[in-house]
């Protein structure tokens, strides 16, 4: 009796490491991707936020600057942070929907 509990024990402890160890891969993968889609996002933001401010201090027409304003609301940051949460929700959404569907699968 005691050798079938010894087996037991080590059979559910190897099962619960094999599938912690995957957990643990698949949540690394996704952070990972996730820091790396919201580094890219932020370096386009602030590279087009800082063209945009390079383009009002050159130019002296008020009317052009004016429709510089038109093309770049003040509620631009907003938006575009907004569009990029949505992205990044999709994103996660999509992603773990593969997972449990792969793992359905096994």
């Amino acid at each position: 009796m005691p050798f079938l509990a010894q087996f037991l024990i080590s059979a559910l402890s190897s099962l619960l490491g094999y599938f912690g160890s995957r957990l643990a891969k698949t949540v690394a993968m996704t952070l990972f991707t996730v820091g790396l889609i919201s580094g890219f996002a932020l370096v386009l933001y602030t590279l087009l936020k800082g063209l945009a401010a390079g383009l009002v201090y050159t130019i002296t027409n008020e009317w052009v600057l004016m429709g510089m304003g038109i093309l770049w609301p003040s509620n631009a940051e907003a938006c575009i942070t907004a569009i990029l949460t949505a992205e990044m929700a999709v994103y996660v959404f999509r992603f773990k929907k593969n997972i449990y569907l792969a793992s359905s699968k096994q």
